[in-house]
């Protein structure tokens, strides 16, 4: 019911660019919320360096971080219980690390791994955002977006079908956000603009653009299926009288 109203709100704005854009981004994160939530009252947010989980709707919230000395990068959850998050510290050797965090008790406890290591002269040293995407508890991917100008999208990927043991790096056509919706098939939303989406059905060894009823989307979402053969994605289409909402379906 919550998807519906905010997507009604979507719709009924007219004027202001910018207010669909944060309504848009606002649906994205509902869409994580309900996915992870079995109920209305379960979630989790991030707030600042930690990470909070309710079960009582956000009337209280209980601080589950997986480390207090590290920089906490990205969340992502399956269900209630388990979840996987990616941290940055900057070690004394002139190094940046990035470690892989895994709990099955809903962050009572967390195993980490590291993922890799950078120099800080190295160009991938740092990254604008971290986008987790895993399907079960030893199958994921991750995708680092290099720290760049607005017109680039350079990033890496990362994938491991150990449970974060092991960690083998994948081609990638754009950075941006990524969703697997099981061991192979998945989405890549990407560009300047977010306006490239791209399909994968080899688990990310491979990527195939995705080509859309329109080529004036931008600000695209990830692709939201119900089944593997049901689903929808928003966009926003730039026109000259103003920019419009588009919901695809196939």
């Amino acid at each position: 019911m919550r998807k519906n109203i905010l997507a009604n709100k979507i719709m009924s704005i007219k004027t202001r660019t910018r207010l669909r854009l944060c309504s848009l981004r606002r649906l994205r994160y509902l869409r994580q919320w309900l996915r992870i939530s079995k109920s209305r009252d379960s979630g989790w947010i991030i707030l600042g360096n930690n990470l909070y989980w309710t079960t009582t709707g956000g009337k209280s919230w209980e601080n589950i971080s997986p480390t207090p000395d590290q920089t906490l990068r990205s969340v992502e959850f399956l269900d209630e219980k388990t979840g996987f998050a990616i941290t940055s510290k900057i070690n004394s050797n002139q190094t940046i690390s990035y470690l892989f965090f895994y709990t099955n008790n809903r962050g009572t406890t967390w195993e980490s791994r590291e993922i890799i290591s950078y120099p800080l002269t190295n160009p991938d040293a740092f990254s604008s955002s971290i986008n987790i995407s895993f399907v079960n508890s030893e199958s994921g991917w991750v995708l680092f977006q290099r720290l760049t100008s607005s017109n680039f999208n350079i990033g890496t990927l990362f994938r491991t079908s150990d449970g974060g043991d092991s960690w083998q790096t994948l081609p990638l056509p754009v950075a941006g956000e990524l969703q697997f919706m099981d061991t192979l098939n998945g989405y890549l939303v990407g560009g300047s603009q977010n306006q490239a989406l791209y399909r994968t059905a080899d688990g990310g060894n491979t990527w195939s653009r995705f080509e859309s009823p329109s080529n004036l989307i931008s600000n695209a979402t990830l692709p939201n299926f119900i089944t593997h053969e049901l689903g929808e994605f928003v966009s926003l289409e730039k026109r000259n009288h103003g920019t419009v909402l588009k919901v695809f379906g196939t």
